[in-house]
């Protein structure tokens, strides 16, 4: 395939079906990742240039099949998944998911996250919800049982939902944009369990952070209560059905900023067709490297301003990576949080862990529930839930 024959065949639409990005956008990523592509010898004219590496990359993420996407390009089935490998692997020595560099200490001090939280404070009426610096949540990726050939327990990698996948944690700001994700759990681990395994949950439990002693915090749902009860850094919603009007408030407004990472979700899988199938990639925790590439994608659209794909792509169900040739992305590939598939205690310094009796159990919760009750600003009028049982000063307005 040449190139540029391809580009002019397309119409800027069509070339947006295909790869689910713009021809600048793609350009964009092109020049990017360009110093980070393998070198081609001099003594080989004939070797794949980085356009249709990276071509056969986007369409096989957009969901393409594997075989249609190797012969348009002329190139064997074992080239393809070099070629692809090579992508992934520039894209992480390119792009970075900035929330660690923003949460080390001298850059907590120096105001780092102020941007983050003026976004969130849009989200709420004259940014009563101040603070807020990222919605937390929890995707399962689904695996195909295959994938799993050289694990011993496969039942730990089943999950509730019943399929087989990995624990994937993603902090999401208030632009969908994805500031961090880590995979170190299988399945069927809880998302508290999850988040406890992982950096980020480290430096929540940290008392000394300072992180921990400013008004920041990130948005969680139910399952983080119990990290919640360790960290003032960490806001999930107020347990019980039958709440009063100034908790039931607070939870409906937590809620509407914590929906932005379910929205990156929905964006990140409608734009990257192959995760509309259970992944087969081998070894396994290739997972963790594919779905950190798809995030650093996913936001370097966001900033050329692409819209996801709501179309569907068909899909071949065999379609998903087998190992990544030798030299197209080792086993310590540019610092990715590698997979753990067991519950290891390893990652987890009981010494880090506030003692029960002095645990702050969500200081700015109740700061913010009684901000908002301050200003009687309670659950919208369209929201179809109201959790709290109105009292006599509610029936009297």
């Amino acid at each position: 395939m040449v190139w540029a024959e391809r580009v002019a065949s397309l119409t800027p639409f069509e070339f947006r079906r295909r790869y689910h990005i713009t021809l600048e956008g793609f350009n964009e990523i092109l020049r990017d990742i360009e110093n980070a592509m393998p070198r081609v010898p001099a003594n080989m004219p004939k070797a794949v240039p980085n356009e249709l590496k990276l071509s056969m990359a986007l369409r096989w993420m957009a969901g393409g099949s594997y075989l249609d996407i190797a012969d348009m390009h002329g190139v064997s089935d074992k080239t393809f998944y070099q070629h692809v490998w090579q992508v992934i692997e520039a894209v992480h020595k390119s792009y970075d998911l900035k929330l660690l560099e923003l949460l080390k200490p001298e850059n907590v001090r120096n105001g780092s996250l102020e941007k983050l939280a003026e976004g969130f404070d849009r989200k709420s009426p004259n940014g009563v919800m101040s603070g807020c610096i990222g919605a937390l949540d929890g995707l399962a990726v689904k695996l195909e049982k295959r994938a799993l050939k050289d694990e011993g327990d496969k039942g730990k990698f089943y999950c509730r939902k019943g399929f087989y996948s990995l624990n994937f944690q993603v902090v999401a700001d208030a632009d969908r944009r994805i500031l961090w994700c880590s995979s170190r759990t299988c399945g069927s681990t809880h998302d508290s369990m999850a988040l406890e395994l992982t950096e980020l949950g480290a430096i929540l439990r940290d008392v000394a952070h300072p992180l921990n002693n400013s008004d920041y915090w990130f948005a969680g749902d139910d399952a983080y209560k119990g990290p919640a009860n360790n960290s003032d850094s960490l806001l999930t919603p107020y347990e019980g059905r039958s709440l009063d009007a100034a908790h039931d408030a607070f939870n409906a407004w937590q809620s509407k900023l914590r929906i932005e990472v379910e929205c990156a979700f929905g964006a990140l899988v409608h734009r990257w067709g192959i995760l509309h199938r259970k992944l087969s990639v081998r070894p396994l925790r290739h997972v963790t490297t594919l779905m950190s590439a798809l995030c650093k994608l996913h936001n370097k659209c966001m900033e050329c301003q692409m819209p996801e794909h709501k179309g569907r792509v068909m899909s071949d169900r065999y379609g998903s990576a087998p190992p990544p040739a030798k030299g197209a992305g080792g086993a310590d590939l540019f610092g990715v949080d590698w997979a753990e598939w067991r519950l290891a205690p390893k990652f987890f310094d009981p010494a880090t862990r506030i003692p029960a009796g002095s645990r702050r159990r969500q200081r700015m919760r109740d700061i913010l529930r009684d901000r908002l009750d301050e200003v009687r600003l309670r659950r919208p009028a369209t929201s179809s839930y109201r959790g709290y049982t109105a009292g006599a000063d509610e029936a009297a307005e």
